[in-house]
């Protein structure tokens, strides 16, 4: 179902798009720290381009693997469970004490297409996309408090971001709200600054 569509609310979405954005790229400089296997098993991941999987978990990722990401949205348009893997070395990163970040992108492609997530010591903040190659993009922001749990295990983490709202914004700027999404990453590595 649409949502209000007034200016002010697609102001609103663009800048909370735009906040996310720039902690994540604050969040994203530094060196490999290497790889590693500490996260729990998980099960089936989704084929490429973040089509729903019907399993739940996270797939365990291998010393020096794949950075898995797993996407659960409760509900609204794009509800599912979605499955990605990266073996971009920038996917986590910790830039300083209390600043971490997640990225994944896949722009021009289908499906789930990109996400990012950063926590730093006064905010958080979620966003994702959906087809972001075509005039169908849409994308989301966390519209509340995003939690951000850090699991730093050295060489690798486990990342879990939980958003209760989500405000959906399509190319032609309406809106749709929905619920609760969950991201579960498990960072095959982390780049750290002057490792």
């Amino acid at each position: 179902m649409l949502a209000d569509t007034s200016p002010r609310r697609a102001i609103a979405a663009l800048m909370a798009a735009s906040a996310v954005l720039g902690l994540v790229m604050a969040c994203s400089s530094g060196a490999p720290a290497g790889g590693g296997n500490t996260s729990p098993p998980g099960a089936n991941p989704s084929p490429a381009g973040g089509n729903p999987s019907p399993a739940g978990g996270n797939p365990n990722p291998a010393g020096g693997g794949a950075t898995t990401f797993h996407l659960v949205i409760a509900d609204g348009p794009k509800a599912g469970t979605y499955d990605l893997t990266s073996t971009d070395s920038g996917a986590c990163t910790n830039l300083d004490e209390g600043w971490w970040g997640v990225n994944y992108d896949d722009f021009g492609g289908t499906g789930l297409t990109y996400i990012q997530a950063a926590l730093k010591p006064t905010e958080t903040g979620l966003g994702y996309a959906f087809d972001s190659g075509s005039d169908q993009q849409l994308r989301f922001t966390g519209m509340e408090d995003v939690n951000f749990d850090v699991q730093d295990q050295g060489s690798t983490a486990v990342f879990t971001i939980v958003s209760d709202s989500n405000l959906g914004t399509y190319q032609d700027f309406k809106t749709v709200d929905t619920g609760r999404a969950e991201l579960t990453v498990n960072c095959a590595s982390v780049l750290r600054p002057g490792s």
